[in-house]
C-alpha cells in the first residue's frame, strides 16, 4: 500500500482502489481553498489510472464535511476589499468544478458518510455513485439559515435523486436528518453501526473490484446518458458500448471463467 503526501487529504492506494480522506479535523474537514485545489488535482491524476476500479471518498467519525469554510472565506473578502460579482462566484465555481470531477469520475465512487455531512459536504456526497453512512450521520442543507442557497448542485442533484416534496422539505427548512431517515428516503443506500463506515464501504468496494474495469466504465458512463438524455439517446449509447466490449479479452474471460465455474481475473483489456 503506498501513501501519497497532501496538506488536507489521507490517500492511500489498495490494488485496484484509492481512499481518499478529507483531514481538516480540526474545521470539521470544511472546503478550505487548498482542500478543494488538492482534491481537484488528484482526482485529475487518479482519473488516468487504469488500473483503478473503485474510488472512496471519506472523512472522520465527526464529520464527513460541513461545506465551505465561511471563516477563511470571509478572511478572504476582507482582504480582497471585493464586491464585484465576479469575485463572489470565484470560489463557487471552483467548488462547481470539483463535484463535477466527482461526478464524472470514470469508475465507481463510494462516499463513507459520518457524523456532520452538511451544506457542501452533503453535495460533495450526493455527486459519488454510492453512499453508506454511519448511523451517526446527520445530512442536510443548512445554508438558508444564512440567506445561501446550495451553490453546487445541491437544488438539482437532490429532487432528483430523493425527488422534489423530500428536496423542498430538506431545503427550506434546513435541518438535517438522521441516517435512518437519510436511508428511508433514498438519500444513502446502506447502514453501518460502525461510527467509521470506512470498513463498510471498503467490504462494498470489494465487491466493485471483482468486476472487469472495462465494463465499470461503461456502465457509469451508460447511468449518466440514462439521467441526461433521453432515452433513444441512451439506448444507442448503450448498443455501442455493449459492441465495444464484446470484443475485449476480459468478456472472454469472463465468460470462460462461468463455463469453469471460477472466479474471473479481469486485466482491463
Amino acid at each position: 500500500m503506498a501513501a501519497m503526501a497532501y496538506a488536507t487529504l489521507l490517500v492511500e492506494r489498495d490494488p485496484g482502489l484509492a481512499v481518499v480522506r478529507l483531514n481538516r479535523p480540526e474545521r470539521l474537514n470544511a472546503l478550505s481553498f487548498q482542500m478543494i485545489a488538492e482534491l481537484q488535482e488528484l482526482l485529475g491524476m487518479l482519473s488516468g489510472a487504469s488500473e483503478l476500479r473503485c474510488l472512496i471518498l471519506a472523512g472522520n467519525e465527526k464529520a464527513f464535511c460541513v461545506g465551505a469554510d465561511l471563516k477563511e472565506r470571509a478572511e478572504e473578502r476582507q482582504r480582497s476589499r471585493s464586491s464585484s460579482p465576479f469575485d463572489r462566484s470565484r470560489h463557487l465555481e471552483k467548488s462547481r468544478r470539483l463535484f463535477e470531477a466527482v461526478e464524472t469520475f470514470p469508475t465507481p465512487v463510494v462516499a463513507a458518510l459520518a457524523g456532520q455531512v452538511l451544506g457542501g459536504g452533503c453535495e460533495l456526497a450526493l455527486c459519488c455513485d454510492l453512499r453508506i453512512a454511519s448511523t451517526t450521520a446527520r445530512l442536510g442543507f443548512p445554508e438558508g439559515k444564512i440567506g445561501a442557497i446550495p451553490s453546487a448542485g445541491g437544488t438539482q442533484r437532490l429532487s432528483r435523486l430523493i425527488g422534489s416534496a423530500r428536496a423542498r422539505e430538506l431545503l427550506f427548512t434546513g435541518e438535517p436528518v438522521d441516517a435512518a431517515t437519510a436511508l428511508s428516503i433514498g438519500l444513502v443506500h446502506r447502514l453501518t453501526q460502525d461510527p467509521d463506515p470506512l470498513p463498510a464501504a471498503r467490504a462494498w468496494a470489494a465487491q466493485i473490484l471483482e468486476r472487469a474495469p472495462l465494463a465499470l466504465r461503461a456502465l457509469k458512463q451508460a447511468l449518466r446518458w440514462a439521467e441526461q438524455t433521453p432515452l433513444y439517446h441512451g439506448l444507442d449509447y448503450e448498443f455501442t458500448q455493449a459492441a465495444v466490449l464484446s470484443g475485449t479479452r476480459d468478456l472472454e474471460e469472463g465468460r470462460k471463467a462461468f463455463l469453469e465455474k471460477r472466479r474471473p481475473a479481469f486485466k482491463g483489456e
